[in-house]
């Protein structure tokens, strides 16, 4: 049971740096009342790691963009995320649930060998993003998830942003629902999406089977 053994309740709960060939399974990471800022954080040259049905927790009333469940930055970095998967995990809180910063590092020559696979996860209560993701960055996919915003949160909110640069090979059966007053997204990917070989994509990005449900002052 992922609530008998909690990991890191101040600060950073995890941090997995240069790190390879690991296994987290039914663990608590951080809790959801403001004392830790990143649950789980991925830096540099990360490889071969699972995080699965786990409790992963920051903030869930937070409107800083301190607070983020799941982050990582490799900006400026040679290094890059490969094979990275966070599977059937329980993501709660945060500005961000999950952050993806330059994930590939600072070179589209990383973005055939740099993979994230997030599938079959719960998502819920951040201010602003459900999965935010910016330049340099490559899934293999990002499936069968649902995704919840805060109820009636006043900011603009995103269930699933891509910008820039980005390959995914498949976004299949995620469920996104989106409440707010302000303005919604389901998805939003904008910019050099599964733009060609040369940034790791085989194909167009496959959508398909997607749920999404948007209450907003605007869309």
């Amino acid at each position: 049971n992922a609530n008998d053994v909690v990991i890191g309740l101040g600060g950073v709960a995890l941090t997995l740096s240069d790190a390879e060939h690991l296994v987290f399974k039914n663990l608590t990471f951080g809790d959801t009342v403001g004392n830790t800022t990143y649950a789980v954080q991925f830096m540099g040259m990360c490889y071969n790691i699972e995080i699965k049905e786990c409790n992963i927790y920051t903030s869930i009333t937070t409107t800083s963009s301190s607070y983020v469940a799941i982050y990582c930055s490799n900006v400026n970095q040679p290094k890059y995320l490969k094979d990275i998967r966070i599977l059937n995990n329980n993501i709660r809180g945060g500005y961000y649930n999950v952050y993806m910063y330059y994930i590939c590092g600072n070179s589209t020559s990383y973005m055939n060998s740099g993979s994230v696979t997030i599938n079959g996860n719960s998502l819920r209560d951040a201010y602003t993003y459900g999965i935010y993701n910016y330049y340099y960055s490559r899934y293999y996919s990002i499936s069968n998830n649902t995704i919840k915003s805060r109820v009636n949160t006043a900011s603009t909110y995103y269930g699933i942003y891509s910008y820039y640069y980005t390959t995914i090979d498949t976004m299949q059966r995620n469920k996104i629902q989106v409440i707010t007053s302000g303005t919604g997204y389901g998805m939003y990917l904008s910019y050099y999406q599964n733009y060609s070989s040369s940034y790791g994509a085989k194909a167009p990005m496959y959508i398909v089977n997607n749920e999404i449900i948007v209450s907003a002052g605007s869309t």
